[in-house]
């Protein structure tokens, strides 16, 4: 029996696992190879954060239908994280 599937890897599997698990896939694997190499990742926990407060923010401004003054909570346009090195 052919199988569609088969021959297609977790980046092409949108069918299954809904439209963006590929990207998600590329993230999660990108993230772990960083740690278990000690090399730097991004995004990290300040970007991470930040995006947060601005999800929180547009929120905000929707249900109240006016533009918010939130500002970026890192305060940096775009952190770069580096793990400690002994």
């Amino acid at each position: 029996m052919f199988d569609m599937y088969s021959k297609r890897g977790v980046y092409f599997n949108n069918e299954v696992h809904g439209m963006h698990y590929g990207e998600f896939a590329n993230y999660t694997e990108y993230f772990a190879q960083a740690l278990l190499s000690g090399g730097d990742y991004s995004p990290g926990l300040a970007e991470g954060l930040e995006t947060f407060c601005i999800m929180e923010a547009v929120k905000r401004s929707a249900s109240n239908r006016r533009a918010g003054q939130d500002r970026p909570a890192a305060g940096r346009d775009r952190p770069v994280n580096r793990r400690a090195r002994p």
